[in-house]
């Protein structure tokens, strides 16, 4: 019986820690839009697929991409931002890419849309940064972004742009909780 009662509570044990191994909680609704304004200083950190095409047509897929989004200003309710940032985290660009690297779209003017929904766009060059360790962020002006289109419409993001007049990034993500 002692043998019994011991494999039943390994058994719930097991089944217990299991249930935490179900990936990414997503949101299901996004209350950090308002009327399509950025009225919390939370990051929207969102989850999903990368898809990067350079020159030649090969494109390397990172599906497990992520993407914040930041209103820049501390936004409230009562003053919400008028510019976001955008953090692209562990970016790379191709499977031969050795370091990840952690990059910035700093202070995006973004459109109002209705509800959770909002977009931005700039026709660039716009110059990311980049987080060098022990350096913190850093102009890279050898990796221009232009054509970026970006949209959140509630919990989802899509995001588009081509970095050094070579590399096609398209970037569609979930919220995450």
């Amino acid at each position: 019986m002692k043998k019994f009662l011991l494999f039943a509570l390994m058994l719930a044990t097991c089944v217990a820690c299991g249930d935490n191994d179900n990936g990414p909680e997503f949101d299901d609704d996004n209350d950090e839009i308002v009327d399509g304004k950025i009225v919390d200083d939370d990051p929207m950190e969102f989850r999903g697929t990368m898809t990067v095409t350079d020159p030649d047509g090969t494109t390397f897929v990172n599906e497990i991409a992520r993407f914040d989004i930041v209103g820049d200003g501390f936004p409230t309710l009562l003053a919400p931002a008028t510019t976001l940032t955008v953090y692209m985290r562990q970016m790379r660009f191709a499977a031969a890419m050795p370091v990840q690297l952690d990059m910035r779209i700093n202070t995006l003017t973004y459109t109002p849309g209705a509800g959770p929904n909002l977009t931005f766009a700039t026709a660039g060059p716009v110059v990311p940064q980049a987080y060098i360790a022990g350096a913190g962020w850093s102009d890279q002006e050898n990796r221009p972004i232009t054509g970026l289109n970006g949209a959140i419409n509630n919990t989802r993001c899509t995001l588009e742009f081509t970095c050094m007049d070579a590399y096609r990034v398209k970037f569609e993500g979930q919220k995450l909780d």
